[in-house]
């Protein structure tokens, strides 16, 4: 199955990275690219997104920030939303739990790290 997944990330190279490495993984992805967080809810709002995959430090809206005002618009959690980002500090992963993401992938990463934390979402697709 083809899955509509949100990038969202201010480095256009990062966001390349991240659609090259699920498709290493072997996921059928269509990619939804994003610049920062305002820019990602106006696409999450206009499109049937299967999975949000951000960054946490951007200019405009951080991901934190639109991780909470995605969860207005998806208050059941049917959309996963997995946190890659250097904010390695077991605080700040306890926060973006709390605030409603499912999956926190520190950078750097390695495909089999991804793999592994994501195929539960991709179940029946690889």
């Amino acid at each position: 199955m083809l899955r509509n997944i949100l990038i969202v990330d201010d480095s256009p190279v990062m966001r390349r990275i991240m659609i090259q490495t699920l498709k290493d993984c072997g996921f059928n992805i269509l990619p939804i690219e994003a610049t920062n967080g305002k820019d990602a809810l106006s696409k999450f709002s206009l499109r049937g997104v299967h999975m949000v995959m951000s960054d946490w430090n951007m200019p405009v809206m951080d991901g934190l920030e639109m991780v909470r005002e995605l969860r207005k618009i998806d208050p059941t959690n049917l959309v996963p939303i997995v946190m890659f980002t250097t904010q390695a500090n077991q605080n700040k992963v306890v926060e973006a739990l709390k605030t409603g993401i499912q999956d926190y992938i520190v950078k750097p990463y390695t495909v089999e790290v991804v793999k592994a934390k994501l195929s539960k979402y991709f179940e029946g697709d690889i």
